[in-house]
């Protein structure tokens, strides 16, 4: 299990952060998918960013082109 680091921001400030276990990213975009963000996201795997979610964009979308094998 991963933890991945979801940053919301308005602009280039960032206005909520927090972490989340995943498998692989498939499950962390669907975790974040759950929290219907109003903000601009980035969700992280430490240094790697995994996707940048606008706001309104269903992070599902991504989760289902996110190639990274299981752990």
């Amino acid at each position: 299990m991963t933890t991945y680091r979801i940053f919301c921001m308005d602009g280039l400030e960032i206005i909520e952060s927090a972490d989340v276990d995943a498998d692989d990213d498939r499950e962390a975009l669907s975790l974040l998918a759950l929290r219907a963000e109003v903000a601009d996201c980035e969700l992280w795997d430490g240094d790697r960013l995994v996707a940048t979610i606008k706001r309104g964009e269903n992070p599902m979308w991504m989760a289902a082109a996110s190639k990274r094998p299981a752990n």
